[in-house]
């Protein structure tokens, strides 16, 4: 290798595996002569969790969320290659690559912060409080207020007879009340027409700015949120039960909507937000089992699984998070009545 060569390492994380937009690609193939895009698999998240009282030794990368995570790679290692660049994949340790670059040769790392909407550099912000306002001690002055209020005429006084007369002539015009409606909808369709077409990414907006909040939540919290006691620090009467935990694993509860939720979850490696809730809110509030064990499972099954998102909403499932409310979800009536009222039962 000639002496002025330049070479860039790409470090690919599990959630930014592509080409297009991604700001630490750009840089590195802008700033060097040689690119070198890796991806580092490690051994642990293959092994089975030996965590006693909180999993059955699941892995952290389940069956699904392994092959999604896989077949993603190879994706991303034929659009380098189709630029003329190929992917390194390895099977190691994050901590040894990120030692390594301080032996050998002189090396700098430069780290980009893509995962959320908000800048880290952007936060925090400082906190308002708002101001009290005054209680208006001063009988006379309110009386005197109030007095002057009631002798005021009313806003439409003046227009409402003109308004009548006004609209009863318009009515006319349009020809009735379905006139005036077919006339309302044709003035409304183009304004439907944008917000259906121009609004469809809008409505991830919120959801992303969720994910934001969960985000910088695990990141202020660090390992409090996976302590027992969870972001709230509360004391619960957590019991293990490995009998029980695995009834709820399998799908084995008795409760019908609960049971085809986490079947779902094992043979697809997707459940709804609404089972979601449901079944981390019966197995810690119903069950009364440690949350992390469901924090876990869900983990090592779910396809779209996020580390902040799942931890912190189990946080607030179990009442432990920053939630100043511990809600129990009503599963039978949500599951039977409401949500999936065409589930029965569940072999």
């Amino acid at each position: 290798m000639p002496q002025d060569t330049v070479a860039a390492l790409v470090w690919y994380r599990n959630c930014d595996l592509r080409i297009l937009d991604h700001a630490p690609l750009s840089a590195a193939a802008s700033r060097s002569t040689w690119l070198i895009p890796f991806f580092c698999l490690s051994a642990a998240q293959l092994s089975c969790r030996t965590d006693t009282g909180v999993s059955l030794g699941t892995p952290q990368l389940g069956p699904h969320k392994l092959r999604f995570l896989l077949e993603s790679v190879a994706d991303l290692g034929v659009q380098l290659m189709e630029g003329g660049t190929e992917l390194l994949t390895l099977l190691a340790e994050p901590e040894q690559i990120q030692a390594a670059h301080t032996r050998g040769l002189q090396s700098r790392i430069s780290k980009f912060w893509g995962a959320t909407l908000y800048h880290p550099e952007d936060l925090p912000h400082q906190v308002f409080k708002r101001q009290e306002s005054s209680q208006g001690d001063d009988e006379d002055t309110l009386q005197k207020f109030h007095k002057a209020c009631q002798s005021m005429p009313g806003i439409m006084t003046k227009f409402r007879k003109a308004v009548d007369e006004h609209t009863q002539r318009l009515h006319s015009f349009l020809g009735s009340s379905a006139g005036a409606q077919q006339s309302a909808d044709r003035q409304h369709a183009p304004i439907e027409d944008f917000k259906a077409q121009r609004m469809m990414a809008g409505c991830m907006k919120m959801h992303l700015q969720i994910r934001d909040f969960f985000i910088f939540t695990a990141v202020k919290a660090g390992d409090d949120m996976l302590r027992q006691s969870g972001l709230a620090n509360k004391d619960k009467s957590w019991h293990w039960d490995a009998d029980l935990s695995a009834k709820w694993a399998r799908g084995q509860t008795g409760f019908p909507f609960v049971d085809a939720c986490m079947r779902e979850l094992a043979a697809t490696g997707y459940m709804s937000n609404r089972g979601r809730q449901n079944c981390a809110s019966f197995l810690t509030k119903g069950l009364k089992l440690d949350w992390r064990y469901g924090a876990h499972l869900f983990e090592s099954l779910l396809v779209d699984h996020d580390f902040a998102v799942n931890y912190v909403n189990w946080n607030y499932f179990a009442g432990i998070g920053n939630d100043p409310r511990d809600r129990v979800f009503r599963t039978v009536t949500q599951g039977l009545n409401g949500y999936s009222p065409a589930i029965e039962a569940v072999d």
